[in-house]
């Protein structure tokens, strides 16, 4: 099982166009090949090892939680209704003309980044969304320790949804190093 945590923006790179990315913040696995290829290998997962991961529907209510144990994961606890005709943000509402729409160019992340001391590694990726199950949620409860170091007094976040049958292809990874150019 695999949580990804990020935040979403522009990348502005000298000499380049603005282009949209995600900020990863924090990939959490209890997968040990996963944590390894991302530590030792890949550089483009900000890992963080859980000792256990759940996630499960009882009825229309999902819950999900991830139990760092003896590892670096900071621990989460979450509790979601479906909601039957979800509705865009105000704020969002006017770019997007259904919930849909507005799910995939969240989920659609093309560019991500990861930040490491001195460098900072850009993975460019598509997404298959053909059997792609979007379930929109209302958070009931949402607690994840360690968000206060990026966003405080934080107690709901601005959507939330689950996503099923969802195939990611990596297609080309790179480094840029602080002073210097892609390796």
């Amino acid at each position: 099982m695999q949580s990804n945590w990020r935040f979403y923006g522009q990348i502005t790179e000298p000499e380049s166009e603005s282009r949209q990315a995600v900020l990863f913040i924090r990939t959490v696995t209890t997968s040990l090949v996963l944590s390894a290829f991302g530590r030792r290998l890949a550089r483009c997962f900000p890992l963080r090892r859980a000792h256990g991961m759940t996630l499960g529907w009882a009825g229309t209510n999902l819950t999900a939680a991830i139990d760092p144990g003896g590892g670096s994961a900071p621990e989460l606890i979450f509790k979601g209704a479906r909601v039957e005709s979800p509705q865009v943000s105000d704020a969002l509402g006017q770019h997007f003309p259904s919930y849909g729409d507005y799910a995939r160019w969240v989920i659609d992340q093309h560019l991500s980044l990861v930040i490491w001391p001195r460098e900072y590694v850009i993975q460019d990726m598509h997404l298959d969304f053909q059997k792609a199950k979007i379930t929109p949620l209302r958070c009931l409860r949402c607690q994840i320790s360690g968000l206060e170091d990026f966003i405080p007094d934080v107690t709901k976040p601005i959507d939330c949804f689950a996503v099923e049958g969802l195939k990611v292809f990596l297609d080309n990874i790179y480094t840029q190093r602080a002073l210097g150019g892609r390796r």
